[in-house]
């Protein structure tokens, strides 16, 4: 049996007599725009919202320009939205030239972050766009009180909640203006595309009729400018005839929502939130779990179709990237995008159905899939434009791990790489569900991959190696063998090196010497790719660029938990070395950020600010020395000086670098 995520053609075999008719109909008497059928749809929506007006649109993403523009939100406005939206909230607040402001969520019911959403105020912030997500109403009150008193409107996006209450009010009655798509797959849906806006005032709605048709008070009159943005007499007779049926068709949602919830009660997954002040309109029946990629290609097996909505949150889709270029950190959001997974739950399900994704899940558990919810290992790997090692690495560490016997997982990173390496990493994943992937829209470096491989691990021991193919994957038995004599981290000792002497080995060397030196911990191999962490020990950290190649110095484990063994080092197999001997610059500049993250950076800052303050007294004593009487002593203190003030002041900014990252959390992450 084949089970749909969404199967329109049911719901239309009920009202396909009665659509044909009204479509005839028009086409007898053809007025396709601005006609009975529109200005119908509007009453009656509006008597269902219990609201005056109700202005129809082409779509839902109109809806919200329209809706955003009437509001008077335009170039340079700020309005906050979460960042688990679908992209045309984004896209409304692109066209009018607004700036979007992105805040994290709630794990519970998916809203925006209340005090995130307090932070984000600023003089500019104009707006704030609440989101319905999957037919659960926003928890308005304290979203109205901040609004009311910082004298921000609030806009609903209830794409997803139609007919949804909070406190027994329809949601689209609370703000200054409440979107909606009619869109094909919403509870409420046409034909085609289609939208409406619902409002109190009427000075809004004289705005949006405007809008909505150029602008036009009358033929050939244009009091401003506006789009073509109006709901057509085909739609609306289609959204007419769905809306006698809709709260009992929401109510037949809520009912599978129940069996869904009873059954799974007990199970290792979280289910949506319910609210006694809420009543949800199910639009999609979300789930939670950390197996979810595993979980879904069970169902998938059994016939059953799943979604997730949405995958990608907004502050990571390349077109945020591209018109943006902001990286922000919002972990709840992206945490939520890695675990949610949307079943069928549209009103036209047979019984039989029902139990048949009752069944799929539950057996999902029951054939032990519990016990990898926290594997063993978990074995990262970064890859930048390295096609040809990608099939090898992965047969290799398959063979290796899996002769170990412990659970384990794979969070392969793709780098930003611009051959097939995402390709074949997607390939991989598809057939083996102990693969996740990790795809970065841009080059990040190589530390940018490893904190999102560290975020992403779940396994109690995090392995990690390189993507070329210079690691071995056999010398992996050796270092887990070397943490069990009760080691925090263990990393791998390259002595033979398969590389040019000059080049990479001798300025590697001396790097590490210096890096014992100001840390105390003597790795003489920070470099190598191959380490094995106890997971507690990288809980939390994300690494600056360049940072990786201090691992694991700057974890602040105790010397004596650090251990080396002896790898092989293996030719590159594909791709080629970015290494040169500007690392040996880097490494010189960061020695003293190195230092102060060693023994804390809250106790080494105070000590480093100083130290600039100091040395740019003496710098700006030694400017007017040399300007009143020159002399080579003076000239040579003016420029050692001036060194050391841009050495201390880079380690400064370095520093503040590494502070910022671990703020950030999964900021880098983008899958």
């Amino acid at each position: 049996m084949r089970i749909p995520l969404l199967d329109l053609t049911r719901e239309l075999r009920h009202i396909r007599a009665e659509v044909a008719e009204q479509w005839n109909q028009l086409l007898e008497h053809p007025q396709f725009l601005n006609g009975e059928q529109v200005r119908g749809f509007e009453s009656e929506m509006a008597a269902f919202l219990h609201v005056p007006f109700v202005i129809g649109t082409a779509s839902g993403t109109e809806a919200l320009i329209l809706g955003l523009a009437a509001c008077g939100i335009g170039e340079g406005d700020e309005v906050i939205l979460p960042a688990n939206a679908f992209v045309a909230a984004v896209e409304a607040l692109w066209w009018l030239k607004a700036r979007p402001v992105l805040v994290d969520i709630q794990d519970r019911d998916f809203a925006p972050d209340l005090e995130q959403i307090r932070c984000s105020l600023t003089g500019k912030t104009k707006a704030l766009l609440v989101v319905h997500l999957y037919g659960m109403p926003v928890d308005l009150d304290p979203l109205l009180e901040l609004c009311h008193a910082t004298g921000i409107q609030l806009l609903e996006d209830c794409s997803h909640a139609h007919g949804a209450t909070y406190h027994g009010k329809r949601v689209g009655s609370f703000g200054t203006v409440g979107c909606f798509s009619a869109g094909v797959v919403k509870n409420l849906g046409a034909c085609g595309e289609a939208g409406f806006v619902a409002t109190h005032d009427a000075a809004m709605a004289n705005r949006l009729t405007l809008l909505r048709g150029h602008g036009q008070q009358e033929k050939n009159v244009h009091l401003c400018y506006g789009t073509n943005g109006r709901l057509d007499e085909m739609q609306a007779a289609v959204l007419r005839l769905k809306l006698r049926s809709l709260d009992q068709r929401n109510a037949r949602r809520r009912e599978i929502a129940r069996l869904y919830t009873a059954a799974f009660s007990s199970l290792d997954l979280t289910l949506p939130w319910e609210d006694q002040q809420r009543t949800g309109v199910y639009h999609q029946y979300v789930i939670r779990s950390r197996q979810r990629d595993v979980l879904r290609a069970h169902l998938r097996e059994r016939g059953i179709e799943t979604g997730i909505h949405y995958p990608t949150p907004l502050h990571r889709q390349p077109a945020w990237q591209a018109y943006y270029h902001q990286t922000l950190s919002l972990p709840r959001a992206e945490r939520a995008a890695q675990e949610i997974l949307s079943l069928p739950v549209f009103p036209d399900l047979s019984q039989e159905e029902i139990d048949t994704v009752i069944d799929g899940v539950q057996s999902f558990f029951a054939r032990g899939h519990r016990s990898t919810r926290q594997p063993r290992l978990s074995l990262v790997v970064p890859f930048c434009n390295e096609e040809g090692n990608v099939e090898a690495v992965h047969r290799e560490l398959r063979t290796v791990v899996e002769g170990l016997g412990h659970t384990y997982e794979c969070v392969l990173v793709n780098d930003g790489s611009t051959d097939r390496t995402g390709t074949i990493l997607d390939e991989i994943a598809s057939a083996d569900p102990r693969v996740r992937v990790v795809h970065l829209p841009e080059n990040r470096g190589e530390a940018a991959a490893l904190s999102v491989g560290f975020q992403q691990a779940w396994g109690q021991v995090i392995v990690t190696l390189d993507g070329d193919g210079q690691n071995d994957p056999h010398d992996i038995p050796l270092l887990l063998a070397k943490m069990d004599e009760g080691y925090q981290v263990v990393t791998g000792w390259r002595c033979e090196r398969q590389e040019d002497y000059w080049l990479r080995v001798l300025p590697s060397r001396l790097a590490n010497r210096l890096i014992a030196w100001v840390t105390g911990i003597p790795v003489h191999d920070c470099g190598c790719g191959l380490k094995v962490y106890r997971r507690e020990t990288l809980t939390g950290l994300t690494l600056p660029a360049g940072m990786h190649r201090f691992l694991p110095v700057i974890l602040r484990v105790a010397a004596e938990t650090v251990a080396e063994v002896p790898v092989k080092d293996r030719a590159r197999q594909s791709g080629r070395s970015h290494y040169g001997l500007s690392r040996m610059f880097s490494v010189l500049r960061d020695l003293l950020p190195l230092h102060c993250i060693r023994r804390g950076i809250q106790t080494t800052m105070p000590g480093v600010i100083g130290a600039v303050l100091i040395a740019t007294i003496g710098l700006l004593f030694l400017i007017r020395a040399e300007l009143t009487e020159s002399s080579l002593g003076t000239l040579t203190g003016l420029v050692a000086d001036a060194s050391v003030v841009l050495y201390l002041f880079l380690a400064y900014r370095r520093l503040q670098e590494f502070v910022k990252v671990q703020d950030q959390g999964s900021g880098q992450l983008h899958e």
